[in-house]
């Protein structure tokens, strides 16, 4: 499925997203990132239909996405939002059977999902009783069952212990091994580095940089989008980066690499 954004335009509030234009890499896992405020969760609501755009247009295989029906776009993608939903006086296996409007609520597949996300023991749990983490990961198995092309995902890892943010690391390059496209919106830029096949910088709501990883993790656009220098070093798990001004010999002990100036 190919997606593309042109030229798109949209305000909320004091701050707006002005002339974003990319394209999503089918079949990829493409990360979204910037600091705080410069468009991320915005773009993730425009690209999910559910907010409409001011101007410009998001093209699915050509269509533009304000001709879909409710039902239509549900097939295409699915969402994880940051925010847990409001209290809902349902079951775990509940919550995620909602997710399977699209497909006519059919619940089968449902036992394999909990299963996969690991949480087939909170199945009968009220979901208002779990914690932030466990939440996080019924929203996600909700997105699954819903069994859609895209997964669009903002800060999936929020709320995790380590653990559980590694499972969560290795599903989503699981779904990329099944043929899913992901969009996900991640603030650790070693994650968004490693993990991502492609990039897109966001800065004051405007596209600051797009490429593969390599590409894109420069040290001037590093310094632009983010604001401060950044160094880069190698660890057992490749390269990684860190703020300049953070001991770089403590780095290079703990990494058993060498930390590089990226100034």
């Amino acid at each position: 499925m190919k997606i593309e954004v042109r030229g798109l335009c949209h305000s909320a509030g004091s701050f707006r997203l002005s002339d974003v234009s990319f394209s999503i890499h089918a079949g990829k896992i493409n990360g979204i990132g910037g600091k705080n405020g410069s468009g991320k969760s915005t773009l993730l609501n425009l690209l999910y239909g559910y907010n409409r755009p001011e101007s410009g247009s998001i093209l699915i295989d050509g269509r533009d996405i304000r001709s879909y029906s409710e039902h239509e776009l549900s097939r295409k993608m699915a969402i994880v939002r940051q925010e847990a939903p409001e209290p809902i006086n349902f079951s775990t296996a509940d919550v995620i059977s909602v997710f399977g409007y699209s497909n006519g609520y059919t619940k089968t597949g449902l036992t394999s999902v909990l299963e996969t996300c690991r949480i087939a023991h909170l199945a009968h749990r009220d979901f208002n009783s779990l914690s932030g983490g466990e939440k996080r990961l019924v929203m996600i198995a909700g997105a699954l069952f819903q069994d859609s092309e895209v997964l669009l995902m903002d800060e999936p890892t929020t709320f995790l212990d380590v653990d559980k943010d590694a499972f969560v690391q290795s599903l989503i390059a699981d779904l990329k091994s099944r043929g899913k496209t992901v969009v996900v919106i991640l603030h650790d830029i070693n994650l968004l580095y490693r993990l991502c096949d492609n990039v897109i910088f966001l800065k004051d709501g405007k596209v600051a940089a797009e490429g593969a990883p390599e590409s894109v993790f420069l040290p001037e656009t590093l310094r632009d989008v983010f604001g401060v220098d950044f160094i880069s070093y190698e660890s057992p798990e490749g390269r990684r980066f860190a703020a300049a001004g953070i001991d770089s010999k403590r780095l290079t002990a703990t990494s058993n690499g060498s930390a590089e100036a990226s100034l």
